[in-house]
């Protein structure tokens, strides 16, 4: 169903979401991006370090790291 209407399978989507919602508190709260990665997949609900990093790449097209760098640029 979600693959019909999303395009994407289930898991993807999820993820997708988890990441579009780290993402959204990166941007608002400058507390959040003091967090290490492994704070980071917690708060969003992910498995493992690796998985959240591998996912926020696949989404942003750059690591957590770096997003965060360049958002405190701004």
């Amino acid at each position: 169903m979600i693959r019909n209407h999303k395009g994407k399978k289930f898991v993807t989507y999820i993820s997708d979401l988890k990441i579009d919602h780290i993402v959204t508190l990166l941007k608002e709260d400058k507390k959040i991006r003091k967090y290490s990665n492994k704070a980071l997949a917690d708060e969003a609900g992910f498995s493992s370090t690796q998985k959240f990093a591998q996912a926020f790449h696949a989404k942003t097209g750059c690591l957590p790291s770096f997003f965060i760098k360049e958002i405190n640029k701004i």
